[in-house]
């Protein structure tokens, strides 16, 4: 996706360089596609976690090109956690859904998965260290990892 954004002058003299920033991020905010910061996918996977009992985490570490679905993610896991998460995994789950809430629309990209979570039938794969999210079939960046959040023990001890 190719963001234009039209030429302004932002530089003059009655403006500081706060008020300049603050006029700048208003150009580029108005004009970010509306699929950015948002997955539309989002609420199908709170509803899903809403009506699930349990999560299912799998952790795949490889060094060599591959590209796996999920039941090859969860043949190769080094790392498999169940976790019960009593009548409602929404809660339990939500930095997560904040995590896709701050992801960008992207062309998917092959190979490299590290990270499945699965509830119900429904599955979330993250490939390039966490940082690229697929749920039916599209994907969605964030330059944080997925994996800073859920590998953390508090995360999955809460």
């Amino acid at each position: 996706t190719t963001m234009t954004v039209p030429r302004t002058v932002i530089a003059t003299t009655d403006m500081n360089l706060s008020t300049r920033l603050l006029v700048l991020a208003t150009l580029v905010a108005v004009h970010l596609p509306s699929s950015a910061g948002e997955i539309s996918g989002v609420d199908d996977i709170e509803q899903a976690l809403r009506s699930s009992r349990f999560v299912n985490f799998y952790f795949v570490s490889r060094t060599e090109k591959y590209d796996y679905d999920r039941q090859e993610m969860e043949a190769h896991a080094g790392v498999a956690i169940k976790r019960s998460c009593g009548w409602n995994c929404a809660s339990f789950m939500g930095p997560v859904l904040t995590h896709l809430r701050d992801s960008m629309k992207v062309e998917c990209p092959a190979g490299q998965q590290g990270v499945l979570i699965t509830f119900g039938d429904e599955e979330l794969m993250f490939s390039y260290s966490g940082k690229v999210a697929k749920f039916h079939g599209q994907c969605y960046f964030n330059e944080y990892s997925v994996s800073d959040i859920v590998t953390r023990d508090a995360f999955i001890f809460r």
